[in-house]
């Protein structure tokens, strides 16, 4: 993510927008201490740890996007466990080639869904969206 605070609208599991999470990883700048959003039902950090996925905060990730601008689709790891700079590297070199993989594909729902009357559900950049 590469707004530079992620986290502070927090989590509503009542009204999901996709069919689960399908992330391996998440690496941000700074996670938000606490939630501004009422209809929140828990916080990121909870979140993701119970879907076991690990998370890292801390990191430029602008700097992070233009590398990847630069370079196109790389690799990574993110581990609590390995320290070795040369397994790293080993485990990266060893995941899937991100180029050419349709990962929209593997997330995108396999059937229509319907939500509740007044959830506003506006599409990024519409008039009265809140997101983009």
């Amino acid at each position: 993510m590469t707004a530079p605070l992620i986290g502070n609208y927090g989590v509503n599991l009542e009204m999901p927008k996709s069919n689960g999470q399908h992330l391996s990883g998440f690496v941000i700048k700074e996670l938000a201490r606490r939630l501004s959003n009422h209809r929140a039902t828990g916080d990121l950090d909870g979140y993701l740890r119970k879907a076991n996925v690990i998370g890292l905060a801390g990191v430029d990730t602008r700097a992070l996007t233009r590398r990847l601008r630069e370079r196109g689709a790389l690799r990574g790891v993110i581990s609590t466990e390995i320290s070795d700079p040369a397994q790293l590297v080993a485990r990266a070199k060893a995941a899937p080639e991100m180029n050419g993989q349709n990962l929209i594909e593997k997330v995108m729902p396999s059937a229509e869904r319907q939500y509740p009357a007044g959830h506003n559900i506006a599409a990024v950049g519409e008039p009265g969206s809140r997101s983009g």
